[in-house]
């Protein structure tokens, strides 16, 4: 209901919370989405044209079975490849002044940081950082840590037409694509655009296991299986798939940029502190495909499928997070103006409302 009521005037997204510590989520939310009663009644032509015709499409679970670039959301990645390899350690810093030329390509930033290190360059979301960053650890490791995050493979929720999402090598890229290899297909990945492509569900499980300190879950949909009088009938234990490489003083680090995130006044998503709770989290701002304007389509519509999505993940509380919340609204331009808020009100209410 929280959620629901969050995305009012919003008409696409989707919401992951899941707990850190055991993998169960606590809520899965898609929209536009369908009432499952409707179906079983059985829905009328009329009904059922409506529903093909919803350019927003409601037959899709957004958690499960779309793909989406995670934008900024997925940098913390590469910065693990970086420092469990030791390819950088937590001082060394770039100078951002707002643009990296190479080969002849301009690649541009979020703003002009001057020198900043790991933990700024999180705060801010400095594309130049990880510019750098990317051709010194290179695709392959990227691809490597991300895979072992638990990107590019079903989560095994167990929903229906779960979708791998895409992780690329650079071996995808010369086998398969037939390209020449190039530096700027490493550095798209590492501020997840490119051709990488990611699940809200596997974005959830990959944060939480960076907060517990390397624990990747399977997602736990039931709980218990009780008899209608409410004795016990199976209880389902927390499941892990895998141990991820992840030393504490990278996740100490690694949190406490993201607390910058939203508690610095420079951070991506400063200004939506909720009184007497503790959020962190990272902003995500992923460029989409550019439709072309059509014939006898509303320029609004153009407009508004024009805009990047804006991803949000979400921590608390942030001194030792106990909840992943990711928030994603489909074309809602940057990530700190329409997900930032909507999950830290959402999770600012529910976290008061339990404790």
């Amino acid at each position: 209901k929280l959620i629901d009521t969050a995305f009012l005037g919003y008409p696409a997204g989707a919401a992951v919370v899941v707990d850190v510590h055991t993998g169960r989520l606590l809520a899965l939310y898609s929209k536009p989405s369908f009432n499952s009663a409707t179906m079983t009644e059985g829905l009328s032509h009329e009904g059922l044209d409506e529903m093909n015709e919803n350019p927003f499409n409601p037959w899709i679970d957004r958690n499960v079975m779309e793909n989406y670039f995670p934008g900024s959301t997925f940098k913390i990645f590469p910065a693990i490849a970086a420092l469990d390899t030791k390819v950088i350690d937590s001082e060394d810093a770039v100078s951002c002044p707002g643009f990296l030329e190479i080969g002849g390509r301009v690649f541009k930033c979020t703003g002009q940081h001057g020198l900043v290190n790991l933990e700024r360059a999180i705060v801010y979301s400095c594309n130049v950082f990880f510019y750098n960053l990317s051709v010194m650890v290179g695709m392959d490791r990227i691809s490597r840590y991300a895979r072992d995050f638990g990107f590019g493979e079903r989560t095994g929720v167990g929903l229906p037409g779960e979708v791998p999402g895409f992780v690329p090598d650079r071996k995808w890229y010369v086998f398969e694509k037939k390209v020449h290899f190039r530096p700027g297909y490493t550095m798209n990945m590492a501020i997840g655009q490119g051709n990488l492509k990611v699940t809200m569900l596997q974005m959830a499980m990959a944060y939480a296991a960076v907060a517990n300190g390397g624990y990747l879950y399977y997602p736990q949909l039931v709980k218990s299986l009780d008899d209608p009088d409410g004795t016990p009938l199976k209880r389902f234990m927390p499941e892990v798939r895998r141990t991820v490489s992840l030393s504490t003083e990278t996740r100490m680090l690694l949190l406490d940029a993201m607390r910058g995130v939203t508690e610095d006044p420079l951070g991506t998503a400063y200004g939506y502190a909720v009184p007497g709770v503790s959020i962190s989290g990272k902003t995500g701002t992923a460029q989409v495909a550019r439709p072309k304007p059509q014939k006898g389509k509303q320029l609004e519509d153009f407009w508004y499928f024009n805009q990047p999505h804006s991803w949000f993940v979400a921590l608390a509380p942030s001194e030792s997070p106990e909840i992943v919340m990711v928030v994603l609204v489909e074309h809602g331009g940057a990530g700190g103006k329409a997900a930032a808020p909507l999950a830290t009100g959402v999770l600012g209410a529910y976290l008061k409302e339990m404790y």
